[in-house]
């Protein structure tokens, strides 16, 4: 069993939208994945 991780986060001040930040985490999870499985990639 393998488990790939991808992280986003938004500090209160950024006008990040919430689909923003759901977008990047999904790109670091495609990035975890390409790179040998059982990574955390995080923003």
């Amino acid at each position: 069993m393998t488990i790939s991780i991808g992280v986003s986060q938004s500090m209160f001040d950024n006008n990040l939208s919430i689909e923003k930040i759901i977008l990047d985490a999904d790109i670091n999870l495609y990035q975890a994945k390409e790179n040998g499985r059982n990574k955390v990639y995080s923003v």
